[in-house]
């Protein structure tokens, strides 16, 4: 009969949806199916993070049922097609406000449909779950009234239509990448109250400007658009847009991920500078050429990381201490290395495609692991007598090195220090723990006995 067949039709259609369906200890884990309308299965009394990864873009309504009791913060990230959520009036835990998710009372923002171009946040909420505008791919325009005291991590994360937005008084902290990825962000506005916010905070943000900030905020305040410390001893912030930039007389500390991600070109650093915190210059893939003053002492981990255009740095003997990774996959062509500087750290140049050659001098005791590993068009290293420890794989797919020396000094030699060096002549001691190491691992080097 016709409605057998229908019957027959929706047993079908639903045993599809329950296969595309998979709940974990009564915690929904995923969902792979194209249906728009989702519904979440009676099994299932928790929506674990990600459930939604591979498939968001097809749900457009979320109907969250009474016995769903927690949701993760990450439970719809890529969900960017979502129009509403939908909760019944009577549901213990949750509510919905113009489509949106909150907390029963209406103080926490949970979730804000990804289809929102504007919105406004209730007057309930004072405070905003981790991602809860996450991926929020159309939203240009956001009211957050007064009340809220903090935006967490990834807020408004990849909100990449999203121009301006100012953060009102009483929020007193805002988290990691609270604004990353915001890709359309030329302004911001922070308020009189903030306390604290993290340096990863505007991520990938390359059409920021501005960054403002009450002039009465105690810990912090706004030069040129530039987020600094009060007292004007540590560049916090620069927007990602700018092309050059002066780092102000008075300064002594470049802030951890100051210019991360930013379109940098050119930047001058001044007498006084002493520290260049980790990640500083992350990923600025434009800057060309950096000048560090002397009396700078400490490059931290990461700091040129991915500066694939940045041909010349030059590191005055005064810096005693560079983190892991420092130049990592950066363009440099030379290194010079300075007097102070005792360890050359883990992964300090790996994968500089461009260096040539390298002179470790006698001052330098260790050269950490894969130090220069895949620099791929190096060809010559001499280490001076002095030297003690090479660590693993230091200079391991180094496929072009020719000629490197191991001095009688060194009294720690790792594993796998010149693998796929195919072609290098290697000058050591043949009664040296490199030249054991070297046999025992039965590399196909040229030796030449000093």
């Amino acid at each position: 009969s016709f409605v057998g067949k229908m019957a027959q039709k929706a047993m079908q259609a639903m045993g599809k949806v329950l296969s595309d369906v998979r709940v974990e200890d009564g915690v929904l884990v995923e969902y792979k199916g194209k249906q728009p309308d989702f519904v979440v299965p009676e099994s299932a009394e928790a929506i674990g993070g990600g459930v939604f990864f591979y498939n968001g873009n097809h749900v457009k309504t979320v109907t969250i049922p009474n016995h769903v009791k927690r949701i993760d913060s990450t439970a719809f990230i890529a969900c960017t097609s979502i129009e509403s959520f939908i909760v019944s009036g009577e549901h213990p835990y949750f509510c919905t406000i113009d489509g949106a998710l909150l907390t029963k009372d209406g103080s926490t923002l949970l979730k804000v449909p990804a289809a929102k171009t504007e919105y406004t946040v209730p007057d309930s909420v004072r405070e905003f779950d981790d991602c809860a505008f996450s991926d929020c791919e159309q939203l240009r325009k956001v009211t957050i009234p007064a009340g809220i005291t903090g935006l967490k991590s990834r807020a408004f994360f990849a909100c990449s239509a999203l121009e301006e937005v100012t953060v009102p008084e009483g929020v007193y902290h805002i988290g990691e990448h609270a604004f990353g990825q915001c890709h359309s962000l030329r302004k911001v506005v922070l308020p009189e109250s903030l306390r604290d916010m993290d340096s990863q905070a505007f991520y990938d943000c390359p059409a920021l400007t501005e960054i403002a900030i009450h002039e009465n905020n105690p810990p912090f305040k706004s030069v040129d658009g530039v987020l600094m410390n009060r007292d004007g001893s540590c560049v916090k912030a620069v927007p990602a847009a700018r092309h050059t930039y002066a780092v102000p007389e008075g300064v002594t500390e470049v802030g951890p991920y100051a210019f991360f991600c930013g379109e940098l070109e050119a930047v001058s650093i001044p007498a006084g500078v002493r520290f260049i915190g980790g990640h500083a210059f992350h990923s600025c893939t434009k800057l060309q050429r950096v000048i560090l003053p002397d009396g700078v002492e400490s490059i931290g981990e990461e700091a040129f990381h991915n500066c694939r255009s940045l041909s010349e740095v030059r590191l005055p003997d005064s810096v005693a201490e560079i983190g892991k990774n420092a130049f990592y996959s950066s363009g440099i062509r030379q290194l010079n290395i300075p007097a102070a500087l005792k360890v050359l750290p883990k992964r300090m140049c790996e994968h500089c495609v461009n260096l040539k050659k390298l002179d470790v001098p006698a001052t330098v005791e260790c050269i950490g692991e894969s130090a220069f590993a895949r620099c791929e068009n190096l060809r010559t290293v001499v280490i001076a007598e002095g030297v003690k420890q090479i660590g693993n794989e230091a200079f391991s797919d180094c496929r072009h090195l020719h000629a490197v020396n191991i001095p009688r000094s060194v009294v720690l030699f790792g594993e796998q220090v010149f693998r796929d060096c195919c072609f290098a002549e290697i000058s050591l001691y043949a009664d040296s723990c490199a030249a054991q190491r070297l046999t025992a691992e039965k590399e196909h080097f040229l030796y030449k006995e000093q």
